[in-house]
């Protein structure tokens, strides 16, 4: 990167450089891990659902579910705190469930930095952490265990759809 390119587009050098090093570390840990470097096109179908997946497997822990009944409250999904979409939020509805950056408490609690997600998501990128029966009983966890059902049932579902097809392959 050139100095004097980002001088003269008003861009940092120092926050391109650091953010050049830590891509290049990374690279470097993927690599030594035995994982294969993919970029994937931002047209393809699953290229930003990628994206959210991978900073909730960061921020998992950081999670809430709307309430019943207090369409504007949230409960957080482990510890079952209620808090508030902050009112910086540009979300324009009341997703079921959200990722949050940042808890702030001042005379009410709130979640900021908000993203929405897919419940069955905690399962696929923190299934150890989301053990259900290490929840506190709560209408957040009973959502989950519905989320947890419906899951199963789509594998059981594709499970006998495969069998179907082995075995009319067969014949």
């Amino acid at each position: 990167m050139d100095q004097k390119w980002c001088w003269n587009n008003f861009i940092s050098y120092r926050a391109i450089k650091q953010a050049s090093d830590i891509k290049n570390q990374l690279e470097n840990i993927l690599r030594q891990s035995g994982c294969s470097l993919y970029s994937q096109s931002d047209r393809e179908k699953d290229y930003f659902i990628c994206i959210r997946k991978a900073l909730l497997a960061g921020y998992f822990m950081q999670t809430a579910g709307i309430m019943r009944g207090n369409e504007k409250a949230y409960t957080t999904l482990k510890d079952d705190q209620v808090v508030l979409m902050h009112p910086s939020t540009i979300i324009d509805y009341k997703p079921e469930f959200v990722m949050y950056n940042e808890f702030m408490l001042t005379s009410k609690s709130y979640i900021r930095t908000l993203m929405v997600i897919d419940p069955e998501w905690l399962f696929e990128v923190a299934p150890d952490y989301f053990q259900l029966d290490e929840f506190p009983t709560s209408e957040v966890k009973r959502k989950l265990e519905r989320v947890q059902k419906k899951m199963e049932a789509k594998k059981l579902a594709l499970k006998e759809a495969e069998s179907k097809n082995s075995k009319s392959k067969k014949l």
